[in-house]
């Protein structure tokens, strides 16, 4: 099944009970498309249970880390070993501060590259 929206073309779509039905509305144009069975409900959750996200053009790994995870925290911290300089940042989930990974800054601020391996 193809979501859609038959006025504008949007994609953006999202459901919306009245009683005991569910109707699909556009949220660019704001029509209403149709009434939705139970399976053409469960389809179109299914679908959107993975929402896809986007790249800005030169964004870092590290930037789309932060879209991923937006509920975490970054601080960057120095090495003895490394002259202090920065070389890591480290994440850490909030509200209970417990950290959830370490990445080498190198990686962190390197161009985002997708599945086929091309720079955004």
């Amino acid at each position: 099944m193809d979501f859609k929206c038959k006025y504008c073309g949007s994609v953006n779509l999202e459901l919306e009970e009245n009683g005991n039905q569910t109707g699909l509305y556009c949220c660019d144009c704001g029509k209403w498309l149709k009434w939705v069975n139970k399976e053409e409900k469960r389809v179109f959750n299914n679908k959107n249970a993975c929402t896809p996200i986007y790249v800005p053009k030169g964004a870092t790994n590290g930037d789309v880390f932060k879209v991923l995870f937006p509920n975490c925290r970054d601080w960057k911290s120095g090495n003895k070993d490394n002259g202090g300089e920065v070389n890591e940042v480290h994440f850490v989930l909030l509200p209970n501060s417990i950290t959830v990974n370490r990445y080498d800054e190198s990686w962190w601020n390197a161009p985002y590259k997708t599945e086929k391996g091309d720079s955004k």
